[in-house]
């Protein structure tokens, strides 16, 4: 298992990521803004140079590029946003871009846009193959959205899409919210989960809150996920890098005992 954390817009810095690796953490994951060259060029600019030796991009999210959008948007609009998302992953050297499951406009109900968002999935798909990349759908809770809350309705959508390389990601604090046992949540979904959010379910860092984090990772190791668990905060820190190193100290040690 490999340990990340977020960096968003101007807070990818030379200097975080510095840090970051010197913390101990195995990479980073990138939430990008618009994914056009102009924005991403100097984005990979900074971070290339301190890629390797084991430390990497994980993923990266792209501002405009989520389910409802997808589902809602003209195609061609799509296809060429979606395109812009992968080429940055591409460059940046990750095979994983986030799909979050935002809420539906006031007038256009559930049913329609996991339809739309199945039919227009199934055109990027073939796309997503060309670059070598994954989208990862991200479930949020009730309050942020009302398409896909739980990891049961994620499967049943992702199983009826059939899409060789669109899968799911697993947000912990979002879990917290809606599944009774998210052990059994995990185990369910184990077949299409390439990424991992992590935080606790106050939003701050792991091992503070009410989180079962031993049964988490036993649960991840029986299953055998390999991929990136990334600590990405619901609330503000005064120093956000000591309370990354916080959370990655707790992680690492509670792995290394499950």
């Amino acid at each position: 298992m490999k340990f990340g954390a977020v960096l968003a817009g101007k807070s990818i810095t030379k200097e975080n990521l510095e840090k970051l690796k010197s913390l101990g953490f195995d990479g980073v994951e990138l939430f990008i803004g618009e994914p056009s060259e102009q924005n991403v060029k100097p984005i990979a600019e900074t971070v290339k140079p301190l890629l390797g030796d084991g430390f990497q991009v994980s993923d990266i999210f792209a501002s405009g590029v989520d389910l409802v959008r997808v589902a809602l948007d003209e195609l061609e609009s799509v296809y060429i946003r979606c395109r812009q998302a992968f080429e940055a992953a591409r460059l940046l050297e990750t095979s994983i871009v986030l799909l979050p499951v935002f809420r539906t406009p006031p007038g256009v109900d559930r049913a329609t846009v996991l339809a739309k968002a199945s039919a227009a999935l199934k055109r990027l798909d073939g796309l997503a193959s060309e670059y070598g990349v994954r989208l990862a759908l991200e479930p949020l809770n009730r309050y942020e959205t009302n398409i896909l809350k739980t990891m049961s309705e994620t499967l049943k959508f992702l199983e009826n899409l059939g899409c060789e390389n669109v899968k799911t990601m697993a947000d912990l604090y979002h879990m917290s919210i809606e599944e009774a046992w998210i052990p059994d949540a995990l185990r369910l979904i184990s077949g299409y989960l390439v990424h991992i959010h992590v935080s606790e379910n106050h939003g701050g860092i792991p091992g503070t809150g009410t989180l079962p984090y031993p049964q988490v990772m036993r649960t991840l190791k029986e299953v055998g996920y390999d991929g990136f668990m990334s600590i990405e905060f619901h609330k503000g820190y005064p120093d956000v890098m000591e309370a990354y190193g916080r959370s990655l100290k707790y992680l690492k040690a509670l792995a290394d005992v499950v």
